[in-house]
């Protein structure tokens, strides 16, 4: 017999104070951009959309096309079709706040999408550290009758991080309702290779139920995503 480590999955805990840590230099940019920045990391906001637009480390870029994580309700498979409608995002608000010490940003973007007659509040929080790590806590309030397939983030990232690895389900595509035969485990893959080749075209690629995952370019330089407890995701080429 053996005890089974029941704790919950989170990020690694740093002190926020230490000395490695330096402040972070704040300003907007044409009264629509704030920056908050030091030689650990660069990040930019666009306060007219709420979107994360850039995010560099040691001046390289981490997001592509200037989409941050953005709100993502679509999915469409064969037995559950779904017509793609265009979603007005409002901002309703955006608001920032420098830690005393200056090491760390808090930056909450409320905001309100509408599909069709539905809409969706929801609240994205970005808590970004002066060593570069940085903490996205989103929350959706849907109406009852909004019966949408998805409520997630969606971000385009840089193409050169082709290399995935993670802990979770796999090797194969599951979902929620399609996991049992995926065992937890750690796996390796590619983005191309995450690929279904359907007949028709529709959602695919998920993983389920991930501890963390990394994405890298051929160097091993990259990002590494932990959640507390866990996520699913989906890392293409292609949106859906």
């Amino acid at each position: 017999q053996f005890a089974l480590n029941d704790s919950q999955n989170a990020p690694a805990r740093f002190d926020t104070a230490s000395a490695e840590i330096k402040p972070l230099e704040t300003y907007m940019e044409s009264r629509r951009f704030l920056h908050a920045e030091n030689d650990a990391v660069r990040a930019k906001f666009d306060t007219s959309t709420g979107r994360l637009t850039s995010l560099r480390y040691g001046g390289r870029e981490i997001i592509h096309g200037m989409e941050g994580p953005g709100f993502n309700w679509y999915r469409s498979i064969n037995n559950d079709t779904r017509d793609w409608t265009d979603t007005p995002i409002e901002v309703k608000d955006f608001t920032y706040i420098l830690s005393p010490d200056g090491k760390s940003i808090k930056v909450t973007t409320a905001l309100e999408a509408t599909i069709g007659s539905a809409k969706v509040p929801h609240t994205v929080e970005y808590t970004i550290y002066g060593n570069g790590i940085i903490d996205i806590d989103a929350s959706f309030t849907p109406s009852e009758h909004s019966n949408l397939p998805r409520l997630a983030l969606q971000t385009l990232l840089n193409p050169e991080f082709e290399n995935i690895e993670w802990y979770g389900r796999g090797p194969m595509e599951n979902y929620q309702d399609r996991k049992n035969a995926a065992n937890v485990g750690l796996y390796k893959s590619t983005v191309n290779d995450m690929r279904e080749h359907y007949v028709r075209a529709q959602s695919m690629g998920g993983r389920t139920d991930v501890r963390w995952l990394t994405l890298t370019d051929n160097n091993g330089a990259g990002i590494r995503i932990t959640p507390v407890g866990t996520i699913d995701f989906t890392a293409l080429h292609y949106t859906d």
